[in-house]
């Protein structure tokens, strides 16, 4: 009989591979992410999105991922690629990443400068991020401070000593992405000094004052008058004030010295002095003269418009005189005698000086001229 027959196909697939890697970050901002190290084998290649990102070659064994802004809004998107044998008989092989798409950092805002007078503790201001984390650092030169808590946003920074500055940087940073700065300032200002010395008196003539004992630090100096006088150098610690009329009339002068320092941070230091311009006396009552009889006793006392003025005196005689005294000082209280037949007079030169401390001298002298009639035959 004829023999019967049927064929039978054997096929052993081979099992395919699939290696994409471990799970990675890129920042929200790149747009693109280019796949690298995948490997596979004994198949075909098909990447796939859990998102609606796309492949540049989803057949490529490492394609360029496109970003998507659903990807962006969920954080994550997972990447599959899956290999499929020729014959389809093994099962295909599958692998996946999870890409992380971090969000950029809030940008940063370190706080406005902060100026302080003599007062070495700061206290930083800076905003607290939602996406990232903020840390401090120190900008150029350390002038030796100590920030408490580098990744507080209002930590506290110590060790500033007056005089000096320095500069934080608020740095915000989040995965891959590219950082944000911003910086501050911080000032610790010098506290100035102003020591003026003790109020003081002088002459109302003397037309000019020199200050002496005056110190200054940490600061530029300038000097004002409550009145119209003026200073040779109102910057100078020691200068001379040219006294005004004014300043005459009124009696006294309150002169001023404002220290302030380079960085107007801490008050300006203020010192004064009172100087008080003690009045030359002028004489009252004047012309000062008298008529007696020869052996009459004088008693007679100046007058000025100071009280607590003295008086002093010498005296000179124009003939036959007997009696007077030289020199002396307050009531003149000569008894004048005229020796001779005709009429006779004494001069007294009188000198008027104001009351202490200071003495002060009128340069002008008034004479008192006595008349000496001779005793009648």
């Amino acid at each position: 009989c004829t023999s019967t027959t049927d064929d039978v196909i054997l096929r052993n697939d081979v099992q395919p591979t699939s290696v994409v890697g471990a799970d990675d970050e890129t920042c929200a901002d790149q747009g693109t992410y280019a796949i690298s190290g995948s490997t596979s084998s004994n198949g075909t290649i098909l990447w796939t999105s859990s998102s609606a990102g796309a492949f540049d070659d989803n057949t490529a064994e490492n394609p360029t991922y496109t970003i998507s802004a659903t990807d962006v809004t969920n954080g994550t998107v997972t990447l599959t690629k899956t290999v499929t044998s020729a014959m389809g008989i093994c099962s295909p092989a599958v692998d996946q990443m999870v890409l992380t798409i971090t969000p950029l950092p809030d940008a940063a805002a370190a706080g406005s400068d902060i100026d302080q007078c003599n007062t070495s503790t700061f206290t930083m201001g800076a905003n607290v991020p939602v996406n990232g984390t903020g840390a401090w650092s120190i900008v150029g030169a350390d002038p030796g401070i100590t920030i408490t808590n580098t990744s507080s946003a209002t930590t506290t920074v110590t060790g500033l000593t007056a005089g000096n500055t320095v500069t934080l940087r608020w740095t915000i940073s989040n995965g891959s992405c590219t950082s944000t700065t911003d910086d501050v300032i911080l000032r610790n200002d010098v506290q100035p000094t102003s020591v003026v010395g003790a109020d003081d008196e002088t002459c109302a003539d003397q037309g000019t004052y020199a200050i002496s004992g005056s110190t200054s630090s940490n600061g530029t100096i300038l000097w004002t008058s409550s009145s119209a006088g003026a200073f040779d150098d109102n910057t100078a610690e020691n200068p001379t004030y040219t006294i005004s009329a004014t300043d005459v009339t009124n009696g006294s002068v309150t002169l001023i010295k404002t220290v302030t320092t380079a960085w107007g941070i801490c008050a300006p230091a203020v010192g004064s002095m009172v100087l008080t311009l003690d009045p030359i006396p002028v004489f009252t009552g004047t012309p000062y003269s008298k008529t007696i009889c020869s052996g009459t006793a004088l008693g007679f006392t100046p007058t000025s418009d100071v009280p607590g003025s003295t008086f002093s005196w010498t005296s000179s005689i124009s003939g036959n005189i007997t009696g007077n005294t030289a020199s002396g000082n307050g009531t003149i209280t000569d008894v004048l005698v005229n020796t001779g037949d005709a009429v006779e007079t004494v001069t007294y030169t009188i000198t008027v000086t104001g009351p202490g401390p200071n003495n002060c001298v009128n340069p002008a002298t008034e004479n008192y001229v006595v008349t000496v009639n001779p005793t009648p035959v």
